[in-house]
């Protein structure tokens, strides 16, 4: 694949072995030509990218966000390659767009990127300061489910949607982020595991079976019950798929309760896109027709 982006070296210190957790922002300074890092604390981390604000040089340049991988190894390098051909199917204004690659020139590997800084909050952070008015629960709501249709249209699942990668923007928006589990639908993501958030995950994917923009949906279900209710519908997660599987389906069993102020649409679309089974969720033309309809 060829990129069509600028190149950045991030420099020597990615190669040696004391980066490959990296702990503190001075190991990224090997590319401070290009930016300054703008926090000691990191905006964000997976199991194989750690994720700093950061602003073009020269002094007073744009902000930006980095996600650099934690360790020079194939399979986080792998996933890093996915997460930058992913976010060329997704794009604005459902995912953030890739401004700039980084490699380690040595090796000629792509370890990282950078997306712009776009203003606002995730949702995880607004829900932890309490309910939301139900205007915001509406506006929100809305705006999440218009992102996770838009994304299936790009002919991408997300695989690891939860509050705290949607971020709701000073404009009013819903943009989705970390897409480092995400697939292109149809590729292989059969694998059967909790590498995603467990408490966030559908059925399928806790089974192993095939994903595809449904179980995005019932993730979308999930994360709608908690604007609603200020509370997740699942607040522990085992250790196992199988045991997660299982709490699942005991819990969705049990049916849902909605006792906060719930617009009437949402109320039946949160009931309809937390079927247990895929073929009888609701697909992304119900969704589309339901919000249409409004």
């Amino acid at each position: 694949m060829s990129y069509p982006y600028p190149l950045t070296d991030p420099g020597a210190a990615l190669a040696t072995a004391e980066t490959k957790v990296l702990r503190t922002h001075r190991r990224l300074q090997p590319f401070a030509a290009r930016f300054d890092i703008q926090s000691r604390r990191l905006l964000g981390g997976g199991a194989h990218g750690v994720v700093f604000r950061v602003r073009e040089r020269p002094r007073n340049g744009r902000l930006a966000v980095a996600k650099v991988a934690r360790r020079l190894e194939p399979t986080t390098l792998e996933a890093i390659r996915n997460e930058v051909e992913v976010l060329e199917l997704a794009r604005p204004p459902v995912a953030p767009m890739v401004q700039g690659l980084l490699y380690h020139r040595p090796s000629n590997s792509l370890v990282g990127f950078t997306t712009p800084h776009v203003p606002g909050q995730t949702l995880a952070s607004l829900l932890s300061k309490g309910p939301l008015e139900p205007e915001a629960v509406e506006r929100i709501g809305r705006a999440l489910i218009e992102a996770v249709l838009e994304l299936g249209k790009c002919g991408v699942v997300h695989r690891d949607l939860k509050p705290a990668h949607v971020l709701v923007t000073d404009a009013g928006g819903a943009l989705l982020l970390d897409f480092g589990l995400a697939r292109r639908i149809g590729d292989d993501c059969e694998r059967r595991g909790v590498s995603c958030t467990p408490q966030y995950a559908s059925p399928e994917q806790l089974e192993g079976g095939r994903q595809d923009a449904r179980s995005d949906l019932f993730t979308t279900g999930l994360i709608l019950y908690e604007l609603v209710e200020a509370n997740p519908l699942f607040r522990e997660a085992p250790g196992t798929a199988e045991e997660c599987r299982s709490l699942q389906r005991r819990r969705l069993e049990l049916g849902l309760e909605i006792s906060r102020p719930c617009p009437a649409w949402m109320r039946q679309l949160i009931g309809r896109l937390l079927a247990d089974d895929p073929r009888w969720r609701a697909d992304t033309a119900e969704v589309t027709a339901l919000l249409g309809a409004i």
